[in-house]
């Protein structure tokens, strides 16, 4: 993800998308740490069914392959798996 702190809206450019995996509506993007906007190739997570997505070059979003997921170092898994946590209790 970027950091562009001159933009006004963060998910300016950032377009509304469903999820690949449940179909939900996805609106909205927000980095882990920090301000930041999506890049291609970055990781993602469904609040809804909890699924670990990636941002595609036009930042809609596809599933993550399981390979994808093995190659990522420790750090970064535990990072997401945090998120998938946190992201159950969200909506719950």
């Amino acid at each position: 993800m970027t950091n562009d702190p001159l933009r006004d809206d963060p998910r300016d450019g950032i377009p509304n998308d469903h999820c690949p995996v449940c179909a939900h509506l996805l609106n909205a993007a927000t980095a882990a740490e920090g301000e930041a906007r999506p890049e291609e190739g970055d990781l993602s997570c469904c609040l809804y069914c909890r699924s670990f997505l990636v941002f595609t070059a036009d930042l809609t979003l596809r599933k993550a392959t399981e390979k994808e997921i093995s190659e990522l170092p420790h750090e970064t898994r535990q990072i997401l798996d945090h998120v998938r946590r946190v992201a159950g209790q969200v909506l719950q």
